[in-house]
Parts: structure tokens; sequence; C-alpha cells
């Protein structure tokens, strides 16, 4: 039997892929197949995994980017057509989190989470939608948002507000490019261990914020394997604005 998660001959963009789950898929996605290019601001983490995945029998290409920079954007998907071929899978993961109390975050507060996590990845997909129609091509664009964005977290109001804004971002994205048969869904992870919630996990607000989970646990990069490789499939023909929730309960708890 065919395996329906081969990504063989398909180009395929992360983005935040330095650490956490942006590294994880970049790897998985390799692992099918795919050559991958690599986006995010640490150049050496960029090196480093682009060395492991190059190790691996696959390809990958270092693309040092702040998705925050959209003017820089354009440029980045060139270079990555001239060294990998055209994008047909987009995986927008960078994202930004920082505890801010609604009365005391300032409006620099606001603006650095919402260019990073929302315009950032708006532009980005919409620079990859634009040349995906205009080659006649489709494609699958996934974009990570977040169990907060389905149910705030107190003391992390911006971050939220921005994880439910990449929801409906989702769905209006699939809805205009559904004709251009671009697929567009959206995964909302829970509470997963990564280099981002490591300082949170390891003290006591997170000791007590892990026994009020569904499961009492947290989740790593690799539970979110089997639910990435169904969404950016070439497989995935029918499924397009879902919002799917992979997190261990948390969204019905």
């Amino acid at each position: 039997m065919t395996d329906v998660f081969r990504l063989d001959g398909e180009v395929v963009l992360v983005t935040g892929a330095t650490a956490g789950i942006g590294r994880r898929i970049a790897v998985l996605l390799a692992d099918q197949g795919a050559s991958v290019a690599v986006v995010g601001r640490r150049e050496g983490s960029l090196v480093n995994l682009a060395e492991e995945i190059n190790a691996r029998g696959s390809r990958a290409l270092t693309v040092p980017l702040d998705v925050s920079d959209i003017d820089a954007i354009p440029a980045s998907l060139d270079r990555i057509e001239e060294n990998l071929g055209p994008v047909g899978i987009l995986v927008n993961n960078a994202g930004l989190s920082r505890r801010k109390r609604i009365v005391t975050a300032q409006p620099s507060d606001f603006d650095e989470m919402m260019n990073v996590n929302l315009r950032g990845p708006y532009f980005m997909a919409a620079e990859v939608a634009k040349r995906l129609i205009e080659r006649g091509a489709s494609g699958n664009i996934l974009n990570v948002s977040s169990s907060s964005g389905l149910r705030p977290m107190v003391g992390y109001s911006i971050y939220s507000i921005s994880k439910a804004a990449i929801i409906h971002m989702t769905r209006a994205m699939a809805l205009e490019w559904a004709p251009h048969l671009i697929n567009v869904n959206a995964i909302c992870p829970g509470y997963i261990l990564s280099e981002m919630t490591a300082e949170l996990a390891s003290s006591e607000t997170g000791a007590k914020l892990r026994e009020g989970l569904p499961r009492k646990r947290i989740g790593v990069p690799e539970d979110l394997d089997c639910m990435v490789l169904a969404l950016v499939s070439p497989a995935n023909r029918f499924t397009t604005g879902a919002i799917i929730a992979v997190d261990d309960g948390i969204a019905v708890s």
C-alpha cells in the first residue's frame, strides 16, 4: 500500500523552525521525503537543523528571517524557489509568547506579539498563496494556533488574542482560496514542552497548571505528528478551514 503521507518531490517552508514544534515539524516532513526550507531568526540553530536533516538523507535550506519583517518575505521565497523549487506546503509556526497582564501591557508589547504571531503569518501565507495561484498549483497551508486561541489564558491576553485571530484568519483564507485548491487549516496545540515553555514547565506555576490539565501531563512536539501529516499531505483533498485542537482535552475540559 502506498504511504499517503509521503512528501517526495514536495517543497515545504516551515517558519519558527529553530526549536520546539517548528523544529520537529521540519524534521518530520523531511523524513517523509520533502525538501524543507527552515526559517527563523537564529541562524546558528537553523544551520544545525539543516545539517541534521541533510545527514538523514533529505535536503534543507536555511532561510534566516524574522517573519515580522514582511518586506523581506518575497525575497526569501525567491531564494527558496531558486534553490529548492516552488513552495507547495507552508507551515506557519513562528510565534512569540510573553506573560503580560492587560492593565500593565504596553503598546510595544501588543505590537511585538501581533507582528510575529499574526501579521507575519498573514503575509507569509498571502505570498505563498499568490505564487501558487499564479502557477495554477494546489497547495496546503497549516497555521499553528494554540489552545489559548480557543480558551484564553490569564496573564497571556495578547498571546491568546493573537492565536484566536489565527483561527479566524485560517477560515478566511480557506474560503477565499478554496476555488484555487489551496487548503488552509489550523492546529491548536495544548501544553507542549518546548524551549518557549520550558521555564514555565519547571516552575511552581507550571506544576499547578499541569495539575489542572485533564490528563495532568505535558505533551511533546512529537504528539502533533499525526495531525500535521494528515493536514499537509497531498492526500488531503477535502479538508480546508478546519480548526483542530491537539491539546489532550484542554478545549473540552
